[in-house]
């Protein structure tokens, strides 16, 4: 792993740390547990998150929980949320509300991370298209070169653009059919929308005439449903929502899905 490589990781790290944090402060030993980190990479990056003011340590009558603190928080609304975080949100704010709700669930052909089973809401995370800065820093500056080190990005944008696109009009699909049940699908992703121009030329360097043509179209299809939603589906992009943002969004929506049926 390169230097660069190992700063990104260690940002993502921390970005994790900051977000489990504002769940519930904790021990150093229950995050180490959860984002599965060796003893030694955790502590590294809990005491750099500690010199730089993210967060702070607290001693309790059972040892030493970790805190968010005022610039941590201001960080963590800068950042976007991560996967395995969503999941911690999403039950957070399942069980702030007291609902009853059962993990990974499979119906009809289609799979599931959550059903809420007081009001019959469905909830399902997907991999978007998420740009890497590193990506659009190369795009912006036309630093062609580089970009040969980077072409699994565009390989894995590719397929990322086509799944989106086959789950996206299956759960549309589902929610047409069976109107009784609610569906709430989060994106890790960016809005088709906001896919950049460069990337979109670049990635048809790459592509037949053909195959680039078909892609522009799946984005252009992808717009389209996501403009035309049956009244009964919710998508979010994370690239949107930080994970404040995100248990607020999520409160909101799911408290005006199950009301009356807690």
């Amino acid at each position: 792993m390169g230097l660069s490589s190992v700063k990104r990781s260690k940002e993502e790290r921390k970005r994790q740390i900051l977000a489990l944090l504002y769940l519930k402060p904790q021990p150093q030993s229950s995050i180490k547990e959860k984002l599965n980190l060796s003893k030694s990479w955790i502590s590294e990056i809990v005491n750099e998150m500690v010199k730089e003011g993210l967060v702070k340590k607290k001693r309790v009558h059972r040892g030493v929980l970790l805190e968010l603190t005022d610039k941590g928080l201001r960080a963590l609304r800068e950042s976007v949320i991560d996967p395995d975080i969503m999941r911690n949100v999403i039950e957070k704010v399942l069980r702030d509300l007291k609902l009853d709700f059962e993990r990974g669930v499979h119906d009809r052909g289609l799979s599931f991370d959550y059903l809420v089973k007081n009001c019959n809401l469905r909830i399902k995370i997907i991999r978007g298209v998420m740009i890497p800065e590193e990506l659009e820093t190369l795009l912006d500056n036309q630093l062609v070169e580089q970009m040969k080190s980077i072409e699994q990005e565009f390989s894995q944008a590719i397929l990322d653009i086509a799944d989106q696109k086959g789950i996206l009009m299956s759960i549309i699909h589902e929610a047409v059919v069976n109107k009784e049940s609610k569906y709430i699908l989060i994106i890790h992703g960016m809005h088709p929308e906001k896919w950049p121009e460069k990337l979109m030329s670049k990635i048809g360097e790459f592509l037949k005439e053909r195959e680039f043509t078909l892609l522009k179209e799946v984005k252009e299809r992808l717009i389209y449903a996501l403009k035309n939603l049956p009244e009964n589906l919710i998508v979010l992009h994370a690239d949107e929502i930080n994970v404040v943002g995100f248990e607020e969004t999520l409160l909101r929506q799911i408290s005006l899905i199950c009301r009356g049926n807690t």
